[in-house]
């Protein structure tokens, strides 16, 4: 079942329209509660080392780039944990270990 379109009158792009448009194949969508047309307000990068406020980086509507978290690491989850309280349309994570350092 299709996910149902949001409203597009406040000019802001869904989330599957900027995968589309900046990854095509390139990203896997695991899981999308609130459906891939959820509006998209900005993106955040998350950086490991530095404290965070919730409502500042996982902040309704933005896609959070966690790249340097592992999929599978404990922080992992704690960081998806605060991104679903906060909302935030998407979050992009690291799958499998790093190349060669």
């Amino acid at each position: 079942m299709a996910a149902r379109e949001p409203d597009r009158r406040d000019g802001r792009p869904s989330l599957e329209q900027i995968l589309r448009l900046i990854a095509p194949g390139m990203l896997d969508v695991v899981v999308a509660p609130r459906g891939s047309g959820v509006p998209v307000a900005d993106v955040v990068l998350y950086d490991p080392g530095e404290e965070r406020d919730d409502g500042t980086w996982a902040a309704s509507g933005l896609i959070l780039l966690a790249v340097g978290v592992d999929a599978a690491s404990p922080e992992a989850v704690d960081v998806l944990r605060g991104a679903e309280r906060a909302g935030a349309a998407a979050v992009v994570l690291r799958r499998g270990a790093r190349g060669p350092r």
